[in-house]
């Protein structure tokens, strides 16, 4: 890459590509966090439902859904997807609440 793109472009470009690579890697994390706190608050005696109304606050705040191109350079994912996922979870589990009843 140095021969390519000189030896400064060549540090930036192979940070650029491992930080791509690595994304998967948190937004992974984030959804297996997301699970396990619907368990642990299930197991607790909460809805676990509430989680959605966090995420829908969450979507509030931010105005909006990041675009595709912002989602690739972004290390959680989007507030859509946390939310699908959330409520696939619930579904699976057969859990209902107050802020969700599939």
């Amino acid at each position: 890459m140095q021969l390519i793109f000189g030896r400064d472009t060549a540090g930036q470009v192979a940070g650029l590509v491992s930080a791509l690579v690595l994304q998967d890697y948190g937004r992974d994390n984030e959804f297996e966090a997301d699970r396990i706190g619907l368990d642990y608050a299930h197991a607790a005696g909460y809805d676990p439902t509430a989680a959605l109304a966090v995420l829908s606050k969450f979507s509030e705040l931010q105005g909006k859904d990041p675009s595709d191109l912002e989602l690739l350079f972004m290390t959680h994912p989007g507030n859509t997807d946390r939310s699908d996922a959330v409520k696939a979870h619930l579904s699976q589990n057969n859990w209902r609440g107050r802020h969700y009843s599939p």
